[in-house]
């Protein structure tokens, strides 16, 4: 029967030999301990790809990385603030922490490589289209979260197409 100091110096032991062998395998260290406090803490979210085209009316989005925007004639790099889509006017952008609101009569933008950590959308006119589940509704209510991908946004529709760790019908 081992004691608890004995139980304490195995511990020990083990911890020491763990540390020792990711430090002496600089190229294994990352993933290794990355793998390894990932399957203990925590679960990868499952990727799903989806096409999602909803009807917002007025929109905004408060958008806090930086993004690239590009319309017809212009082109806006490393933008970080609120985004407004208003059908009847166009596009307004705010930069974040400053006094810059760039206007756009522009009628379509796309921006490339935009995440979004949750999207929520209640009575919204969708179409949604995700593996085998395809919903097109009047009024539908769903939410999405960690956004990857691409938007095309005109003044009265937005298209996003990218992959998403969860999806939900309300």
């Amino acid at each position: 029967m081992m004691t608890i100091l004995q139980n304490k110096s195995l511990a020990l032991i083990m911890v020491s030999f763990l540390l020792a062998t990711v430090l002496a395998a600089p190229q294994a260290k990352a993933g290794f301990f990355s793998d390894l406090v990932n399957g203990i803490f925590s679960s990868k979210p499952s990727n799903m790809e989806i096409s999602l085209t909803f009807y917002p009316g007025d929109f905004n989005l408060n958008y806090e990385d930086s993004i690239n925007i590009s319309s017809e004639t212009a082109g806006i790099d490393n933008f970080r603030g609120t985004f407004e889509i208003k059908p009847s006017e166009g596009f307004m952008l705010k930069q974040k922490n400053s006094d810059l609101v760039i206007q756009l009569k522009t009628e379509n933008l796309t921006i490339n490589n935009i995440r979004i950590n949750e999207i929520s959308l209640e009575n919204t006119k969708l179409n949604l289209v995700s593996g085998n589940w395809n919903e097109t509704s009047e009024n539908g209510s769903i939410m999405i979260k960690n956004f990857v991908g691409k938007a095309f946004i005109s003044r009265n529709k937005i298209e996003m197409t990218g992959n998403v760790s969860s999806l939900e019908k309300k």
